[in-house]
């Protein structure tokens, strides 16, 4: 009975920590796509990328020699955004009162501090054992604090699994539904409610939805030429030939 317990137990932090894992993962996955749905959207408005912006699009490339930017570089390149984040709270409601919380939040307690906290605390699964870190620690142990509280049973302790537990994924899908509402919001307000929403590219009429409404195609009729022609493998070659690049291994791009 002993082993028995003993094994369940284990498996089921397993099974925990590949949620985790997933769960920011899918959040990066968000970000990225987003990016492209920024970016799409000042060129269907016929304005020009930033520089940095034009950059971003260079390290997303199929072809690009380094792997995809991190969320961190890519909300950078949004200054307006991350501004955004950056006053945003990091969790929807007050853990005592349960009202909504508003208004502007410390840079130290936004939703744009949690989600990279979350990225590197999925980050410590992969690369660490689940084990804390002196640095990770040192680096984030207030925050860790502040985004369980009240939940005082939770800590972090240096050469110690990291903790996995409801209240964990509570507060991770907390800020990324912070995060997400404000980078979605000021998508559809460049789009000009193209982009954004669920029923994009047509208007919204619909304020919130009692089910999780199927995601649009990310390249949508009357959307920017080259992006369009990308799709079509026709396309591809072509442009692949004009700019010198090499088809053959090249990783296919999600279709989102």
């Amino acid at each position: 009975m002993y082993d028995l317990a003993r094994d369940t137990a284990y498996s089921l932090h397993i099974n925990q920590e590949q949620a985790l894992v997933r769960m920011v993962s899918l959040f990066e996955q968000f970000v990225h796509c987003w990016a492209l749905n920024m970016c799409l959207a000042k060129l269907e408005a016929g304005e020009t990328l930033s520089k940095r912006e034009s950059e971003l699009l260079a390290e997303m490339c199929p072809f690009a020699a380094k792997p995809l930017p991190n969320i961190k570089n890519v909300i950078k390149s949004f200054e307006a955004v991350q501004v955004a984040l950056l006053k945003t709270p990091h969790r929807v409601r007050d853990p005592i009162t349960r009202e909504l919380l508003q208004g502007e939040s410390s840079a130290e307690l936004s939703a744009y501090a949690a989600i990279l906290f979350w990225r590197d605390y999925r980050n410590l699964c992969i690369h660490q054992g689940g084990f804390v870190t002196q640095r990770f620690y040192a680096l984030h142990s207030e925050f860790f604090a502040a985004s369980v509280y009240p939940f005082t049973h939770l800590k972090l302790e240096v050469r110690k699994p990291l903790q996995i537990d409801d209240e964990i994924f509570n507060a991770i899908s907390s800020a990324q539904y912070r995060a997400v509402g404000v980078m979605n919001a000021t998508l559809e307000i460049i789009s000009g409610g193209r982009r954004g929403h669920p029923e994009a590219p047509l208007p919204r009429t619909v304020a919130r939805w009692d089910f999780e409404p199927r995601s649009n195609a990310l390249i949508m009729d009357g959307d920017h030429e080259l992006s369009r022609a990308w799709l079509d493998a026709t396309g591809q070659r072509e442009m692949a030939r004009e700019r010198g690049w090499r088809l053959d291994g090249l990783y296919q791009p999600y279709r989102y």
